[in-house]
């Protein structure tokens, strides 16, 4: 523990944490500004992307089908359904939760800057570099997954939802609310997800998890993983299937986790 920490008493360090919160929110509110000035960029080619034939997990999946030598009926993109707005003040209330949505995720890196930087004066030398792993691992772990559940979780979920009738007589249209909703979700989902090395590497370093006790449990992982894909995922094969290969992977790659904590 640093000299200087030990000398800020208990209103220095609510001082210093009150001007942090004030100037990460500044760059939050900013970010939402911009994102906001800029609507049709940020609905047209990000929020709606995913809706649009040409959208690029569309081609590559397509271009993978077709390498393959299979079936071009496989391919997806063509989305039967269209989007409404039924409330008055709709339209106006999605744009300023996505503003403020895509402000704290551009935010991000730097809030857990400011965490970092507030937290590590109180550490000793060898809980700074273990808190600094796992801040950094973390926040990457999070954008990687919310980068799979944006262009491949939600293209496949739309593709295969849009597609879905119980009769001919019942056309899809989905409301701009709920479309927001569902899309959000399953990013969240999918980026929290991402974080099971990090939670593993916690509980490793409490001696609550080993890597022994996960390698005799992978078969139970191995159902937790396809109940989980079951339940964040529509009920088709291959959305199950990818997620719940990504997800395992990332088991295995926390069994390596914890056997470095703890050999």
């Amino acid at each position: 523990m640093s000299t200087d920490s030990k000398e800020m008493s208990f209103f220095d360090h609510l001082e210093e944490l009150r001007w942090r919160i004030f100037r990460t929110s500044g760059v939050i509110v900013l970010f939402a500004m911009l994102s906001f000035i800029f609507k049709g960029f940020v609905f047209d080619n990000i929020i709606f992307a995913p809706t649009y034939p040409d959208f690029i997990a569309y081609e590559l999946w397509c271009s993978f089908i077709q390498n393959m030598g299979l079936s071009e009926a496989l391919c997806l993109g063509n989305l039967d359904f269209t989007i409404i707005n039924t409330e008055m003040a709709g339209q106006f209330m999605v744009h300023i939760k996505i503003a403020f949505a895509i402000g704290l995720i551009i935010a991000f890196p730097y809030l857990v800057w400011e965490l970092w930087m507030f937290v590590s004066p109180g550490l000793h030398m060898h809980e700074v570099k273990a808190s600094r792993k796992a801040i950094l691992g973390s926040a990457v772990l999070f954008f990687i997954g919310v980068l799979f559940g944006y262009y491949v979780l939600t293209p496949f979920s739309l593709d295969f939802l849009s597609k879905y009738n119980v009769s001919n007589l019942v056309n899809n249209t989905f409301t701009l609310t709920n479309y927001i909703s569902f899309m959000s979700t399953l990013v969240l989902a999918s980026g929290i997800m991402f974080q099971l090395p990090m939670a593993v590497f916690l509980l490793a370093k409490m001696n609550i998890l080993t890597a022994r006790m996960m390698r005799e449990y992978w078969r139970y992982a191995l159902i937790a993983c396809i109940t989980l894909s079951a339940i964040i995922t529509p009920p088709d094969v291959a959305s199950m299937f990818m997620v719940t290969v990504p997800l395992y992977c990332l088991y295995l790659l926390s069994i390596l986790v914890a056997q470095r904590i703890n050999p």
